[in-house]
């Protein structure tokens, strides 16, 4: 099973052997996995080498809402870590608020699922 760190990595399109950015990146991952859980979604920050069955923990998040998570971490860490890409569509802010959006709902998908 691959980690957390990998599956957003893979999103973001960063190579799987590439560790430059790792550090970065898993500071991003686990600032969005506090704010997920400031809005009462039941996740906890998690270790480098953590799997989704670790980010599942105790079993307050449903297996299947990882796939939702996974997604809202990704938009949360695209925003921060691809600065060039935000800093192109600066001038059109169609891209950011589509990421903004995509967030929006899937943070909604998730309170609603847990009664927040």
């Amino acid at each position: 099973m691959s980690t957390v760190l990998e599956d957003i990595k893979a999103l973001v399109e960063i190579d799987a052997e590439e560790d430059i950015y790792d550090l970065t990146l898993f500071g991003h991952i686990n600032t969005g996995i506090a704010f997920l859980a400031s809005n009462a979604i039941p996740v906890a920050p998690i270790e480098r080498d953590a799997t989704a069955d670790d980010l599942i923990g105790d079993g307050k998040l449903a297996i299947n809402d990882y796939e939702l998570v996974k997604s809202w971490l990704y938009f949360y860490c695209l925003q921060r870590f691809d600065a060039s890409t935000m800093a192109a569509n600066r001038f059109t802010s169609t891209y950011s608020n589509w990421i903004e959006n995509e967030m929006t709902v899937l943070l909604g998908s998730l309170k609603a699922r847990y009664d927040v």
